[in-house]
């Protein structure tokens, strides 16, 4: 192998671990928004005895 085909691939190989980590970064933010939002409690549908006809 030339010696400019091997700083092509190591170009490639820097160029691609960099947008990997890059990659990897953007996704742990949106997973930490997504994780610590939390819904409003009248998103949640709750049964009491009362809601139900025969009252059980």
């Amino acid at each position: 192998m030339s010696t400019e085909a091997m700083s092509h691939q190591k170009l490639v190989q820097l160029i691609r671990r960099i947008a990997k980590e890059e990659a990897y970064e953007v996704i742990d933010e949106h997973l930490d928004e997504y994780e610590h939002k939390e819904k409003p409690l009248e998103d949640f549908e709750t049964e009491t005895g009362a809601d139900k006809p025969d009252g059980k």
